[in-house]
């Protein structure tokens, strides 16, 4: 479905973003891939010849699988942590010093049909712990569900923050708490609250992050059949699009025996630099 914006139109999935994921998931499965969600790599041991990967599941199981290539999407940070052998102590120490903005998204589910007519507002001030609310119902200009409607606020944080641990019915009051300083005060009944807590979101550029982040991303680039790419793997502010380009642009320098062609992913990662975030 479109939607209006400044520049004309943009496109949004009637059933929502992760209809692109279930997409492209229904797509590799297709393709014979297996796909093992709630599950949590604890090691990742290189050689020239492939890679073996240590993974833990939801039930606490544990198994090794065999790659020929790793491809990484996971912060940058964390698989440093993970690669065996370890980092030498200069990028451990650089890794210390490199940051990720947590987010809580705290849904709240209203008894109304539609809350605005806008499918986000924007929060810069200070005075408001959100930076966004956003209806996704607007975005595709729907009309089911008829008399339900759900808002999305965004509230960036630390795992530190009293907001990371704070239970998800505080969370929601103070959404609504907010949105009513702010002129938008909730006037049906909310139904119900859910939050989504992610660790790792925006790459936090601290003064002199540049320096630190060149010693880890020259040692992960050294690391035999591993790819690492996307947000979280290259520490940088992209969209979505972007980091389907740079799938994209990684299975093709895998060659059909596992050969890494790093020249091609170099000249890849030089064209990266030329992405311009939109929102």
């Amino acid at each position: 479905s479109g939607a209006a914006n400044a520049k004309g139109v943009f496109y949004y999935p009637r059933l929502g973003f992760g209809q692109i994921c279930d997409a492209l998931a229904t797509a590799a499965r297709r393709a014979g891939v297996d796909i093992r969600l709630s599950s949590e790599t604890t090691a990742v041991l290189l050689t020239e010849g492939g890679a073996s990967l240590a993974v833990r599941g939801d039930d606490r199981q544990e198994w090794t699988h065999d790659a020929d290539v790793v491809f990484s999407t996971i912060p940058i940070t964390v698989l440093s942590q993970l690669v065996e052998p370890a980092a030498p102590e200069p990028v451990r120490q650089a890794v210390d010093k490199l940051e990720f903005r947590s987010m809580l998204l705290v849904y709240l589910t209203l008894a109304q049909h539609r809350f605005t007519e806008f499918d986000a507002h924007y929060f810069p001030g200070e005075e408001f712990r959100f930076t966004r609310v956003s209806e996704p119902k607007n975005y595709a200009a729907l009309e089911a569900p008829l008399g339900r409607t759900v808002l999305c606020a965004e509230l960036p944080c630390s795992q530190r923050d009293d907001l990371w641990s704070m239970p998800d019915e505080a969370l929601g009051r103070l959404v609504a708490d907010g949105l009513a300083r702010a002129g938008l005060p909730i006037r049906c009944p909310i139904t119900d609250v859910l939050v989504r807590r992610m660790s790792h979101i925006y790459p936090l550029y601290r003064r002199g992050f540049e320096r630190q982040f060149e010693l880890l991303d020259a040692w992960v680039s050294s690391l035999p059949q591993l790819l690492s790419f996307g947000r979280q793997g290259l520490y940088v502010h992209d969209n979505t699009h972007h980091a389907m380009r740079m799938a994209q642009a990684a299975a093709r320098c895998v060659d059909a025996n596992g050969t890494i062609d790093y020249r091609a992913w170099a000249a890849h990662r030089r064209s990266f630099e030329a992405h311009v975030v939109e929102d």
